[in-house]
């Protein structure tokens, strides 16, 4: 038995390397990933792996791949919220704005304090122009604080989507102050200087956002793993 194991933890290692060759992830969505490998070898359960899996081909861009992981998760636990949430993740990385904001409203049915559910969600809704919704939800998020660049900077969409590119340059430049690296927020200042917001405001905003602000899910009630990785995560990137 111990053998075994053995074997399929190098199987897992040599995943996370495989996966890793083919389009290097980022340092943080590479070690969720391989988390959830090592979960897995070290006895944990098949939904630890599907959810490795899937998360590691959304970062590869297979989304048909991950949607066939997540939904089979989902399929045999349907309360799994880390499932509903990177599907609402695919969604709207594949610019499905209707699609995503469902699994995200359900996640937040399951786990209503969750700030990246908040942020995410209000992200997918001033894409779809459900500016007072989408506000509500970037305020929980920026309240929550673990997601609060994201929320400021999506607060300072919204405002230029509704036309007030001064408050839409204060709401840009307080997420930069929360996080020095949040490049949409950065790229959104760039718009307002060069007048070119129809463009950046058209239909590829949501997954040129979700790429990068929205995060891989990290189950923070029932993970200890992932609670303390999400806890560096914060302290190395945000000043609350």
């Amino acid at each position: 038995m111990k053998g075994v194991s053995f074997g399929i933890a190098e199987y897992s290692l040599s995943v996370a390397r495989d996966l890793h060759q083919v389009r290097p992830m980022s340092p943080k969505i590479s070690s969720i990933a391989l988390t959830f490998l090592l979960l897995s070898a070290c006895g944990g359960s098949s939904t630890n792996h599907r959810m490795a899996i899937g998360v590691a081909h959304i970062e590869k861009g297979h989304f048909e791949l991950a949607e066939g992981e997540l939904q089979a998760e989902l399929d045999q636990h349907p309360q799994s919220k880390g499932a509903i949430y990177e599907l609402g993740r695919l969604a709207a990385l594949r610019g499905q704005g209707t699609e995503s904001a469902a699994y995200f409203k359900r996640a937040l049915m399951a786990a209503p304090n969750n700030p990246s559910c908040h942020a995410n969600l209000g992200w997918v809704l001033v894409s779809g122009d459900d500016f007072d919704a989408s506000m509500e939800h970037f305020g929980h998020a920026v309240m929550l604080k673990a997601e609060k660049s994201s929320a400021l900077a999506g607060l300072g969409v919204l405002a230029l989507r509704q036309g007030n590119s001064e408050e839409a340059r204060v709401q840009l430049q307080l997420a930069l102050q929360s996080n020095p690296q949040n490049s949409v927020a950065h790229d959104f200042l760039e718009v307002i200087r060069t007048g070119e917001a129809e463009e950046a405001l058209g239909p590829e905003m949501l997954p040129r956002v979700a790429s990068v602000l929205f995060r891989a899910y990290a189950d923070t009630t029932n993970d200890v793993v992932a609670e303390q990785e999400r806890k560096q995560q914060l302290g190395d990137q945000y000043n609350f």
